[in-house]
């Protein structure tokens, strides 16, 4: 069952009716006249819904299509920390195929030695090290992520690795993508955690601007009243942000 894109329903929503208000009291405060008003707010309005659900629905597909791999990634990056090294062996063997040799419980590609070193944290500088001293420097590392000081190492010294970006293209390439992670990061939210993760104090000024801007507009429109109250309620929630409202890193 497909998920209702509620997020994009209310901002298409939105700037219908904000639309509606603006080309409507524009219109009857110019041409003095309700139904040219209607005429002119009804088509305006709707052609700006349809722009705003064709732009805003295209920037949602391309950031969740974005958000979606990093998530693959850091799956990919448990799942690889979490399986056993024969696992990754044949995983290994799988990927290269007939370009990678099994000799004696070790792996040869390209004539360097293929040294797996999958976990939760970078591989640090001493990891780096040690992987050297036993290892040597003839070597291909495959690892979710090196640290500041691990990397240059490799770099200098000319050892060759691949991050999580990359084994995740190999993968992909490959289509050797665990059909199943191990680990799920994913978390759920009700609704009202979603509204409070969203609801910071950076809302604060927008909120106290449009406010304002709602209540001045109350003195030379042909709706006062509905300025008034929504302007009102625009500087109560500004208010509300600035003090309960969670601040952004």
């Amino acid at each position: 069952m497909r998920r209702i894109n509620l997020p994009l329903i209310t901002d298409v929503i939105f700037t219908l009716f904000c639309t509606f208000l603006i080309t409507f009291t524009a219109a009857r405060f110019y041409l003095k006249s309700a139904f040219w008003g209607l005429f002119l707010a009804i088509p305006v309005s709707l052609l700006a819904a349809l722009l705003a659900f064709v732009y805003i629905s295209r920037k949602q597909q391309k950031k969740f299509n974005l958000s979606s791999a990093d998530r693959e990634k850091r799956l990919l990056a448990a799942h690889l920390s979490l399986i056993s090294q024969d696992n990754l062996n044949a995983l290994f063997l799988k990927l290269f195929k007939n370009d990678i040799i099994a000799k004696n419980g070790e792996l040869i590609y390209g004539g360097k030695k293929v040294v797996i070193l999958f976990s939760f944290k970078p591989v640090s500088i001493d990891d780096a090290a040690k992987t050297i001293k036993e290892h040597g420097k003839n070597i291909c590392v495959y690892c979710n992520a090196l640290d500041e000081e691990a990397a240059p190492l490799f770099k200098q010294l000319g050892v060759e690795y691949t991050q999580i970006n990359g084994v995740y293209d190999l993968l992909k390439n490959a289509n050797l993508l665990p059909e199943k992670y191990l680990y799920d990061d994913k978390k759920r939210l009700n609704i009202f955690n979603r509204i409070s993760s969203r609801f910071n104090k950076k809302l604060c000024l927008p909120l106290f601007w449009s406010g304002l801007g709602l209540t001045l507009f109350s003195y030379f429109t042909f709706f006062p009243v509905y300025y008034v109250i929504s302007g009102g309620i625009l500087l109560t929630l500004s208010c509300t942000a600035l003090i309960f409202g969670k601040k952004q890193n």
